[in-house]
């Protein structure tokens, strides 16, 4: 199996899965609109939060097993994460992006 080499990447990792589960829905339910559901709800999250103060980067260091939890922000890591992967997805195409992984 295949993941990251440690938490600071945790966002990669959690961010694909929650694309891919709009990818895969829309694959078989396409009348669902389900990337109209991911702009209103996990897009809007993101942005609520990120325009926050001191609200963590995607990508966060972590130097200590301790401070792993904190990663763990739904609206930054999985959202926020998702549609920068929805975005890379686009710009590259979907040929690409399957290529790349």
């Amino acid at each position: 199996m295949v993941t990251m080499n440690w938490w600071n990447d945790l966002w990669l990792n959690e961010s694909f899965t929650n694309m891919m589960e709009y990818v895969a829905i829309d694959a078989l339910h396409p009348e669902w609109q389900m990337w109209e559901d991911f702009a209103t709800n996990e897009v809007t999250a993101a942005l609520r939060r990120d325009s926050l103060d001191g609200v963590q980067s995607v990508q966060a260091d972590v130097n200590h097993p301790d401070k792993i939890s904190t990663l763990f922000d739904p609206a930054i890591v999985y959202a926020k994460g998702g549609r920068l992967l929805v975005m890379v997805r686009k710009l590259i195409g979907e040929e690409a992006f399957r290529a790349g992984l």
